[in-house]
C-alpha cells in the first residue's frame, strides 16, 4: 500500500483546490480587505494551536492539509486568479510593465527614459490609452511634469529602427486592455529601480521570453512560484513539513503581497534565496548558505541584514583575539563569493560597464529619501512621519508626512539605538541555527521599505524552532547531533511550543490584520498602514527584545550520557564557542554538551 499515502495526498490537494474554487465562484473573496482579514485570522488560529496531550500524528496531518488550504486560498482570494493561467490577463500589467520593457530595453532607456519613450511611442502608434496621460513623472527629479512636450519630441538617438520597432510592439502588447484612468496613473509611479545584478538576469529574461508570446507569459509569472516552492523544499528537511509550510503561508498572505506571488516575475528571487539560506546554514552548509545570502544582497541590497550576525559575531572574536567560528568564516566566504561575481555579471549587463553600480546607487539613494513619505511603506522612519500629538486628528499626507520627521528624528533615533543594542545581545547569546535570522528586523529600524520587502520578516517564524526539524528517525545534523537520543520531529513540536513563541506567531498575523481591517480613507491609503506599522514595530522590537533577554529556543532534547556519533560538519551549538571536534572514540562522560561550553 505505498501508493495509499500520495494518492491520499493528491485527493486532499485536489479538495483544496476545488474547494477554494467554489468559494471564489460565490465571490465571498471578492473583497481583498475581507480576503486578507479572513486569512490572519486563519493564521493566528493555527499559531496558537498547542495541545501536547492529544494525538499528535493526527493533528499534524490536520494542520498541513489547513496550511494548505490557506495557501490556496491566499493565492486565489488576493488577486492572483489561478484560472487567468494561459490567457492574456495572467500579467499584472502594473509592474510587469516596468520591469519586463525596462530590463529588455535598459540600454536605450537608461533608469530616467521609460515614461518619456513611452510617450513618443504611443504617439507613433496613436494609442488614445496614452494620449490620455497629461502629467507624467520626470524619473530624474521626481517631480510631475506636463506631458505634452515630451510626447511632442523625437525618440533618443539610441534607438535603432529595428529596436524602436520592436519597444512599440511590447508597448502596444502593454496598452490593450485597461482603461483610461489607468495609465495616467501608472506613468506617475517611479520607474524601473533594478539593481545591476537583477537587470542581469531580468534582460536575459525578457530577451528570451516574449511577453506578447502565451508560452513566454506564463513562463514569466510561474518563476516566482517555482521559486518559492522550491525555497519551501528545502526548509522541510531543515524546519519541518509543518513550520515551511506555515512561513509559505505567512508569506503569500503578507499584506503586502496582494497579487504580487502571480503575474509578474522574478521578484522573489530574493525572498526564495534568503530562506534557502537559513535552512541551509540550519543544515550545516554554511558556504552556500553564505552564497544564497549573498546573491540576495546583491539583488535586493536589504537582505545583506542576514549576514550582520556573522559579521558580529566574527568581529567579536577578532577583537578578543580569539579565532572565529569555523561556520562563521564559511557564511562569509560564500557570501563574499557570490556578491563579487554578482558584481561582475551587473557590470557586464550593460553597455554602462561598472559605471552602472554607481548609476544604481545614486537612483536608489534619492528613491529612497521620496519613499519615507508615501503610502503602502513599512518602517520606523515611515510610522514616525505623522504628528504624534495630534495622532490621527490629522489626517496623514506626504506633505504633513514631511514637516513631522524632523520633530520626530529624537525619538527614532533613541529607537534605533535600544534595538541596535538588543541586535548585539541577541546575536552573542543565540544558537547559530538563529543567527543568520536576526539581522532581519534592523530593516525595519534602519530604512522605510516598501510593503512586499518587508515580507522577508515572516522568516522570523523560523526562529527558535530549528530544533527537531528534519525526519524524526535522525538527529538533527547540528544541535543536536551528539545526542544519541533522537530529537522529536519538527512537526510533533509543533504542538509543544512554548505559549511565548505561539503568541509571538499569532501577533505577526495580527498586525496584517490591522492592516486589513482599517479604512482607506485619506491620500493613498496612508491611514490603513498606520496601526499596522506601528504594531509590526512593537512585534520585531519584541523579538529582539525576547531573545537578547530570554531567548526564543524550544526545550532542548534530553541528552544522554553516552557517546553520539561523530560531527559531519562544524558544530553549531551556541555561536560565539568553537565546539571542540568529535572524536570517533567514546568521549569521557563527563564531558559537557556543545551548548554547556563555557564561552570564550
Amino acid at each position: 500500500l505505498r501508493w495509499l499515502r500520495p494518492a491520499v495526498g493528491l485527493l486532499a490537494l485536489a479538495w483544496v483546490l476545488v474547494a477554494a474554487r467554489a468559494v471564489q465562484r460565490f465571490e465571498l473573496l471578492e473583497s481583498w480587505r475581507f480576503t486578507g482579514q479572513l486569512l490572519c485570522l486563519i493564521g493566528i488560529v493555527l499559531a496558537l494551536l498547542g495541545a501536547p496531550e492529544a494525538r499528535v500524528r493526527l493533528r499534524q496531518r490536520a494542520l498541513a492539509l489547513l496550511l494548505l488550504a490557506g495557501v490556496a486560498v491566499s493565492v486565489l482570494g488576493s488577486g492572483d486568479n489561478l484560472e487567468a493561467l494561459g490567457s492574456r490577463k495572467q500579467i499584472q500589467v502594473w509592474g510587469a510593465y516596468h520591469y519586463y520593457l525596462g530590463a529588455k530595453y535598459f540600454d536605450e532607456l537608461g533608469y530616467d527614459g521609460l515614461y518619456n519613450e513611452t510617450l513618443r511611442a504611443g504617439r507613433e502608434l496613436g494609442i488614445p490609452r496614452l494620449d490620455a496621460v497629461k502629467r507624467v513623472r520626470d524619473l530624474r527629479t521626481y517631480q510631475t511634469v506636463d506631458a505634452a512636450p515630451i510626447r511632442a519630441a523625437d525618440r533618443g538617438p539610441e534607438w535603432t529602427d529595428a529596436r524602436w520597432a520592436e519597444f512599440k510592439a511590447d508597448l502596444r502588447w502593454f496598452t490593450r486592455g485597461a482603461g483610461k484612468s489607468f495609465w495616467p496613473n501608472v506613468l506617475l509611479d517611479r520607474g524601473y529601480n533594478a539593481s545591476p545584478t537583477w537587470h542581469a538576469i531580468g534582460h536575459a529574461l525578457t530577451s528570451e521570453l516574449s511577453i506578447r508570446s502565451p508560452a513566454g507569459r506564463l513562463i514569466l509569472v510561474l518563476l516566482d512560484p517555482a521559486l518559492l516552492l522550491l525555497a519551501f523544499a528545502l526548509s522541510v528537511p531543515a524546519f519541518g513539513v509543518a513550520r515551511s509550510a506555515f512561513v509559505l503561508f505567512a508569506a503569500v498572505s503578507w499584506f503586502g503581497n496582494s497579487g504580487r506571488i502571480l503575474g509578474q516575475f522574478w521578484i522573489y528571487d530574493w525572498l526564495a534565496a534568503s530562506w534557502a539560506a537559513a535552512s541551509l546554514w540550519r543544515l550545516g552548509r554554511p558556504r552556500w548558505a553564505g552564497a544564497l545570502a549573498g546573491y540576495a544582497a546583491a539583488v535586493r541590497i536589504f537582505p545583506v541584514l542576514l549576514l550582520a550576525g556573522p559579521v558580529l559575531l566574527a568581529g567579536s572574536a577578532l577583537l578578543r583575539r580569539r579565532r572565529p567560528d569555523p561556520a562563521v568564516v564559511r557564511v562569509l566566504q560564500g557570501a563574499c563569493a557570490a556578491m563579487l561575481l554578482a558584481f561582475v555579471a551587473g557590470s557586464l549587463a550593460s553597455h554602462r560597464g561598472p559605471a552602472m553600480w554607481l548609476d544604481f546607487t545614486e537612483r536608489i539613494t534619492h528613491h529612497s529619501e521620496e519613499h519615507t513619505y508615501g503610502a503602502k511603506r513599512v518602517g520606523l522612519g515611515h510610522a514616525l512621519s505623522l504628528n504624534l500629538r495630534g495622532g490621527l486628528a490629522e489626517l496623514p499626507s506626504k506633505e504633513n508626512n514631511r514637516a513631522h520627521v524632523a520633530e520626530n528624528r529624537p525619538l527614532q533615533r533613541a529607537l534605533q539605538l535600544a534595538a541596535g543594542l538588543l541586535f548585539v545581545l541577541a546575536v552573542l547569546r543565540a544558537r547559530s541555527a538563529d543567527v543568520l535570522l536576526l539581522g532581519l528586523p534592523l530593516l525595519y529600524f534602519g530604512t522605510v521599505a516598501s510593503r512586499y520587502d518587508g515580507s522577508i520578516w515572516v522568516l522570523l517564524l523560523l526562529l527558535g524552532v530549528a530544533r527537531g526539524g528534519g525526519r524524526p528517525d535522525a538527529p538533527a545534523r547540528a544541535d543536536d547531533a551528539r545526542t544519541s537520543e533522537p530529537a522529536p520531529a519538527g512537526d510533533a513540536r509543533w504542538f509543544e511550543r512554548p505559549l511565548a513563541r505561539r503568541l509571538a506567531d499569532a501577533a505577526l498575523f495580527a498586525c496584517g490584520w490591522l492592516v486589513f481591517a482599517n479604512p482607506k480613507e485619506c491620500e493613498e491609503g496612508i491611514r490603513a498602514y498606520v496601526l499596522g506599522n506601528v504594531a509590526l514595530g512593537a512585534w520585531l522590537f519584541g523579538i529582539l527584545a525576547r531573545e537578547a533577554l530570554w531567548g526564543w529556543g524550544d526545550e532542548p532534547a534530553r541528552r544522554s550520557p553516552e557517546p553520539g556519533p561523530p560531527l559531519r560538519a562544524p558544530g553549531i551549538g551556541r555561536l560565539g564557542t568553537s565546539a571542540p571536534q568529535e572524536q570517533p572514540h567514546a568521549r569521557d562522560d563527563r564531558q559537557p554538551h556543545v551548548d554547556e561550553l563555557p564561552r570564550e
